[in-house]
């Protein structure tokens, strides 16, 4: 089932004025019966075949033997996020992870377990160009595990497997902005409980400047100055000055 939640986070009074800070949640267990508000996508490479994507008993499910196959959260797009699903593959070939910054088939970020090797990945397509970075990690294989990650604004993914911190990765792509989801590949799996967190901050006063204000959510502000005074009191409550 979808659920998309926005939450009052917290509400800061300063010199009179408020600040709400809200959270996007959108969560998707499939006990709905159905993928809707999902693209559910095609291999990524030749020779570029669907993938045998459906719902069964409240899971998403890909079996198709090939690689890479994706499926993305079609209501939202994001660049500092959290993001995390459940996945159970169907023997020690198979594979799979989470999607962020998904764009088209030329620019994306793929965080892959790949448990019959013993293998985390990064990889990244930057219009065109592919690049894989390699971690030893071993995954459970064909048991349910939930893999998280926490990405920034400026690049780096903070991965979560089980609830537990794996490892950090900073990625190279400079378009950090795009669609969410999953994927896998070879032997294919089960796939659940989707969970798309927006994370919005604000990190530089002259992103306030214009309408730039506008565009954040987590906090909301008023107009211009008031994102500027938020942007000057969090550096100052962090020690840190302002650029």
């Amino acid at each position: 089932m979808k659920r998309i939640f926005t939450l009052l986070l917290t509400v800061v009074l300063f010199l009179f004025a408020l600040n709400y800070a809200y959270a996007l949640t959108i969560t998707d267990d499939f006990n709905d019966g159905n993928a809707d508000g999902w693209w559910l996508g095609y291999q990524q490479g030749a020779p570029w075949v669907p993938g045998n994507w459906r719902v069964e008993d409240g899971m998403l499910v890909q079996d198709r033997v090939g690689d890479n196959f994706i499926a993305t959260y079609e209501g939202k797009q994001l660049s500092a996020q959290e993001v995390q699903a459940d996945f159970r593959f169907n023997n020690d070939s198979g594979y799979g992870g989470l999607i962020l910054w998904y764009k088209n088939d030329s620019n994306w970020v793929y965080i892959r377990l790949y448990p019959g090797v013993g293998g985390l990945w990064f990889s990244e397509d930057i219009n065109s160009t592919y690049t894989n970075t390699f971690y030893t990690y071993v995954a459970p294989n064909t048991t349910w595990f939930t893999v998280k990650a926490v990405a920034n604004a400026s690049g780096n993914i903070d991965v979560y497997v089980n609830g537990n911190y794996v490892l950090s990765h900073q990625t190279i792509t400079s378009d950090r902005y795009g669609k969410s989801g999953v994927f896998n590949g070879n032997s294919g799996g089960y796939i659940d409980n989707f969970v798309l967190t927006e994370v919005t901050t604000t990190e530089n006063k002259d992103k306030c400047k214009g309408d730039g204000w506008m565009s954040y959510e987590n906090p909301l502000f008023k107009n211009q100055g008031d994102c500027v005074s938020y942007v000057q009191r969090s550096a100052n409550t962090n020690g840190n000055k302002t650029k």
